[in-house]
């Protein structure tokens, strides 16, 4: 994955990522320890995994 890309899908109304982008970026995120959530309100948030010793 390009930083270009990475930099795309940070840029607020910048043209369209491709699906597949956007996947690759959440799986790296989650093998590195992040898990998404949804609470009951429908919002998104994450968290960091704490790191095993």
């Amino acid at each position: 994955m390009s930083f270009s890309t990475v930099r795309r899908v940070e840029t607020p109304g910048e043209r369209g990522v491709r699906e597949q982008s956007v996947a690759a970026i959440r799986t790296a995120l989650e093998r590195a320890g992040i898990t998404f959530t949804t609470g009951s309100d429908g919002r998104t948030g994450v968290s960091l995994k704490p790191a095993e010793s």
